[in-house]
């Protein structure tokens, strides 16, 4: 008999034909066609974990279609495991969607940030849920379906069993190959790290900013630091009142001048009337205080101005300037200024219970 190894197999074969067909033995050679079919799947996948691929393959066969069976190393090692199977139009595929998932989420972080925490841990999660149980399902099905593509065109190709085995080989996964991907992978992760966290430059703390001179202004004159002017100075001098923030009304101001001013009565000459006395001391001047809050910056007007809105509400001296950066426009979101440490430490726990973040620095 001859040996079955050597037997010709048909050169000529449809792409529908099933594996089992094309591997089968003619007339005289091996009784069984799936011990063929079995050897070429061997020699097309290799010797990594080939025995559960088998054991996979040969389901997916007797049902007739592929199904979906988990694949911890698909899952969690995708863009490796991609590499390693040589699944190529696979991996760049997944590359470009992980890119864009990192690409939009840094291009909205300035409005994600804003979020609930809840909301931001939920969109994170089903996110990474995607990425892992995509490719963790359909792992083994697209390497099946790689392996039977492979298959007939080898064997349509051959002139033996051992050339078409000696060919798939050529490409099956080996242990080397397994050690060369994991230390490509690690070596991208590190490279990944380093451009994305080591190359950042520091951000200075509060206090090491340069503050515009019209932003400590605006912070030195709050409507809750003017000071109390007596109706009707003796001197007929005009009451000096503090120019409003930028985000105040026009309205706002008029109303102080008409509500906290009020007009002096007119004095009548009399001769029995004692001599005026001196004018008092004027006011002392709103002192500027020695501690403010940043609350935060923030890229979109909108949303500065719903948390400025917020502490206003809780009865906190709150301020928003736009500020100029190298990304653009951004507007600081500030509460104070305060006379000493435990004022502002006070209004900054007062403020972290609102959810916000709030950094006290020196003035």
């Amino acid at each position: 008999m001859a040996d079955s190894a050597s037997m010709p197999i048909p050169l000529s074969v449809p792409a529908a034909t099933p594996v089992a067909e094309v591997a089968a033995a003619p007339d005289g050679a091996m009784s069984s066609g799936e011990n063929r079919t079995e050897r070429l799947y061997r020699a097309a996948l290799g010797p990594v974990n080939c025995a559960r691929y088998l054991q996979v393959f040969e389901a997916f066969d007797a049902a007739g279609r592929r199904g979906l069976v988990w694949h911890p190393a698909a899952a969690f090692f995708t863009l490796g495991w991609l590499v390693f199977r040589r699944l190529w139009v696979e991996a760049l595929a997944y590359a470009l969607a992980l890119a864009l998932v990192v690409g939009l989420g840094i291009w909205a972080w300035p409005s994600v940030q804003t979020w609930p925490p809840g909301v931001r841990w939920g969109l994170a999660g089903a996110l990474a849920l995607v990425l892992v149980l995509a490719p963790g399902l359909t792992g083994y099905g697209l390497v099946h379906r790689q392996v039977q593509r492979r298959l007939l065109q080898v064997v349509a190709a051959a002139r033996s069993l051992d050339d078409a085995c000696a060919t798939l080989s050529r490409h099956g996964a080996t242990g080397r190959r397994l050690w060369l991907v994991a230390s490509a992978s690690v070596l991208a992760l590190l490279v990944s790290w380093w451009w994305l966290w080591g190359r950042t430059p520091p951000i200075a703390p509060p206090q090491a900013r340069d503050v515009p001179a019209a932003v400590t202004a605006a912070d030195a004159a709050m409507p809750s630091q003017l000071p109390a002017v007596p109706a009707g100075t003796p001197d007929g001098q005009p009451v000096v009142v503090e120019p409003p923030l930028p985000s105040e009304p026009v309205d706002a101001v008029n109303a102080v001048n008409a509500v906290d001013v009020p007009a002096s009565p007119p004095v009548v000459a009399d001769a029995s009337s004692p001599e005026p006395g001196p004018p008092p001391p004027a006011a002392p001047a709103a002192p500027e205080g020695g501690f403010a809050i940043n609350v935060g910056l923030f890229a979109n007007p909108d949303n500065a101005r719903r948390v400025q809105e917020r502490l206003q509400q809780a009865q906190l001296p709150v301020t928003m300037e736009e500020t100029a950066s190298a990304r653009g426009a951004r507007w600081r979101v500030r509460v104070g200024p305060f006379e000493d440490r435990s004022a502002a430490d006070e209004a900054a726990r007062q403020i972290r219970a609102l959810g916000l973040e709030a950094v006290v620095f020196s003035r």
